[in-house]
């Protein structure tokens, strides 16, 4: 079975990260929610979720915008000329 979640995996300290904008956030050693979203058992049969950190949170109000979400796979489609149609709800 296919589970798909989203997350925000927080500010993590990189070497990227402090050459191009600023230092700060969680160490690389710390920063583990990715992993512990991928390999969490107990999380196996979750999807359609989102997480921040190590725990389920509500995304903002615009993510279930179903009009915003259209415009913006029309606009994906158009700049990557995808044809697939997700099927409907």
């Amino acid at each position: 079975r296919l589970t798909v979640n989203t997350m925000d995996p927080g500010t993590v300290d990189t070497k990227m990260l402090r050459a191009g904008w600023w230092s700060g956030g969680s160490s690389v050693e710390t920063a583990t929610a990715s992993y512990w979203l991928l390999t969490d058992p107990r999380l196996a049969e979750t999807s359609g979720k989102y997480f921040v950190e190590h725990g389920q949170s509500r995304a903002s109000a615009t993510v279930n915008d179903a009009d915003k979400r259209r415009r913006l796979w029309e606009y994906l489609a158009e700049l990557t000329g995808a044809a697939w149609t997700p099927p409907r709800a």
